[in-house]
């Protein structure tokens, strides 16, 4: 058995040897085998470690590089990163929780959301009666948390949507605890409202009115929210007997423009045009409903519209929207305060939180005509 057998590389799988090595190296930085302000062995020495070229470590180690998990220095090697302990943190007698939001495709910043506006004021005041500071920044794949970390005495960290992966890693790292509001990873705790049976209330509503007809505008492709009120929408349709694989089905991206922009080539398509509309958050469907009616129609009139969340321009738009309330204040108060047990006990449990959600009827929708 050569050397490269006993740490794990095996040549006849069909993953890159240099993501092998990459996988083994990290785990081995996050067992503590190298601990924080550790040099690596060498490029040779781990060349020969996992019996593979040189070529092969370096680009192992450019990955480790890119998570933030280690530092190259000139003249010394490959060291693990130096972070903050826990210990420094409360020395320092200031406490924050960092609340974190995926960065938008757009120039706008997604805290100016409602939802994540509404989202973010309730885990503050939250913080705020805990003694706690909360601190709000974006994350996407060229941003490192370590960074965000230092020097901000972050003791705890809210993953709010859909976070990269790798920051999870980094904050297992950090030796933060954590909690996910509206995505699930394994590793860690979650907070989310229950999104699929708000979706097959939402859907059932319109079944009920007679609606046979009902399109969806989805959110973004690959998010939890997006991919449970997508399967709540199929199964209220299955349950009444409609074949949802025959319905309008338009990609959305959570936004005004984008709820606007669906909307429109929904009615420019006319073959048949839905009698209803269940779209993934409010302000699609505030969007969509511009749209209809910037198109010469009526909502509920010609097009039923229900949204979801209840954000609070659903009461004041014309038609006030039919929506599925979503309780911003539990979803807040409980993912803060699991944070902060978790925080001043040093005990994290895997646990998964699901917020009830409510159907709120008010004027976008009608019996089908």
């Amino acid at each position: 058995m050569s050397e490269g057998e006993k740490v794990g590389v095996d040549r006849d799988k069909k993953i890159p040897l240099y993501k092998q090595v990459y996988d083994l190296l990290k785990k081995d930085i996050q067992d503590g085998k190298y601990k924080r302000g550790d040099l690596l062995p060498s490029e040779r020495d781990l060349s020969t470690l996992f019996d593979v070229d040189r070529i092969t470590v370096r680009k192992s180690l450019e990955l480790l590089v890119n998570d933030g998990l280690v530092e190259k220095i000139a003249g010394l090697g490959t060291r693990v990163k130096e972070f903050p302990t826990p210990g420094i943190r409360d020395a320092a007698n200031v406490r924050n929780i960092l609340f974190t939001l995926p960065r938008a495709s757009s120039m706008v910043d997604r805290i100016t959301e409602p939802f994540n506006a509404s989202l973010f004021y309730r885990i503050e005041r939250e913080c705020k009666s805990r003694e706690y500071g909360l601190i709000y920044s974006t994350l996407d794949h060229d941003d490192d948390l370590f960074r965000v970390v230092n020097g901000n005495n972050i003791s705890g960290i809210i993953f709010v949507s859909k976070i990269e992966e790798k920051f999870y890693e980094q904050a297992m790292m950090l030796r933060i605890p954590a909690v996910l509001v509206n995505n699930k990873y394994e590793a860690y705790p979650s907070i989310t409202a229950d999104n699929e049976k708000g979706a097959y209330e939402a859907v059932k509503h319109l079944t009920g009115l007679g609606h046979k007809k009902i399109g969806i505008i989805l959110g973004k492709e690959g998010y939890i929210t997006s991919i449970e009120r997508f399967n709540g929408y199929k199964r209220a349709l299955t349950d009444a007997g409609i074949d949802w694989q025959s319905q309008v089905i338009a990609d959305g991206d959570w936004t005004f423009d984008g709820g606007y922009n669906a909307m429109l080539k929904i009615l420019e398509n006319k073959d048949p045009l839905p009698t209803a509309i269940f779209a993934a958050n409010d302000m699609t469907a505030l969007g969509a409903i511009e749209a209809i009616k910037a198109s010469g129609l009526s909502v509920p009139e010609d097009i039923s519209i229900v949204g979801f969340d209840n954000i609070e321009q659903c009461k004041f738009c014309h038609p006030q929207l039919t929506t599925v309330s979503v309780d911003t204040d539990m979803l807040g108060k409980a993912a803060c305060q699991y944070l902060i047990n978790a925080i001043e006990s040093r005990q994290q449990l895997n646990i998964k939180i699901v917020i009830p959600t409510a159907l709120i009827i008010r004027n976008s929708t009608m019996e089908a005509k």
